[in-house]
């Protein structure tokens, strides 16, 4: 029998629905070609005039689908990392998987010459960024379990690991020519400019793949939040669930990082403002 949902979580889950579409309105309207919420409305359903169209469906769509995906991307991913960690400093960002992942994206963006708002070098920088994402947090687990992974461990040699790699990101931007370096400083603070589908399409499709996987860990998660003595007690194999389910955060926080750069702050504040709202 599946849990009922509370009625105050239903009511607060429609009310954020409906900020999301309001919020997605003004994004479809707002731009140097004005649009009321009507009129962006019908170039979306395939009316009005064919500039109107063009730039609701081919420049504004793209951006507002992408930002509500990287976002669930995101506060997901820091919803699994603080009860993995059972840290509330636990996020992507704040452990240095982010950084990681930002660092595979720079090298992609330097070696292979592409920029980020170019369709074609979607496909590089998402690459590298996974790499890189996945690469740190072998390193920061391998580091943070000689003995057994805590959260404790695992968020300090994480904040160490992620600032050192920040340092290597800057001496990468400063050792590139100006036009390559100035491509990878923008990408690097995170963007949504220039967003096209063929950008956004892959991060759809790997979400629509991994958010499932995700919340069929969430028993587990529940689990590992009370204690790794309590979880082991329950029957729960530790080691193996937490490492799929950093596997799975690190999986989202590299999509979004692939996407749209490096945005922080998101996945730290997001599960905590769930947590006050539901």
């Amino acid at each position: 029998m599946r849990p009922r949902i509370p009625r105050r979580d239903r009511f607060v889950l429609g009310i954020l629905v409906l900020a999301i579409l309001g919020a997605a309105a003004v994004g479809l309207g707002t731009g140097a070609y004005p649009l009321s919420p009507a009129q962006a409305l019908d170039a979306l359903l395939g009316g009005g005039d064919a500039q109107a169209r063009f730039i609701v469906a081919d420049q504004r769509l793209p951006r507002v689908v992408c930002a509500v995906a990287v976002g669930a991307a995101l506060g997901l991913s820091g919803m699994v990392f603080q009860s993995v960690s059972r840290n509330p400093l636990g996020s992507p960002d704040v452990i240095g998987f982010s950084t990681g992942a930002a660092t595979g994206g720079l090298v992609a963006i330097l070696v292979t010459g592409s920029t980020a708002a170019a369709p074609s070098s979607a496909g590089s920088i998402a690459l590298g960024t996974v790499v890189g994402g996945f690469a740190t947090a072998f390193a920061v687990h391998l580091m943070s379990s000689r003995t057994a992974t805590t959260g404790e461990r695992l968020v300090l040699v994480g904040i160490a690991v992620g600032a050192m790699l920040a340092s290597v990101n800057d001496f990468l931007i400063t050792r590139s020519d100006l036009e390559l370096a100035q491509a990878a400083a923008t990408w690097r603070f995170g963007t949504l400019n220039g967003i096209s589908w063929p950008q956004v399409a892959p991060a759809v499709l790997v979400l629509a793949v991994i958010v499932p996987l995700a919340f069929l860990g969430e028993p587990p998660l529940r689990m590992l939040e009370m204690g790794d003595d309590t979880a082991r007690a329950l029957g729960l194999d530790v080691g193996r669930w937490r490492t799929v389910l950093l596997a799975a955060g690190v999986a989202l926080a590299a999509v979004g990082v692939a996407a749209v750069g490096p945005v922080g702050f998101v996945a730290l504040a997001a599960p905590h403002l769930a947590r006050r709202l539901m």
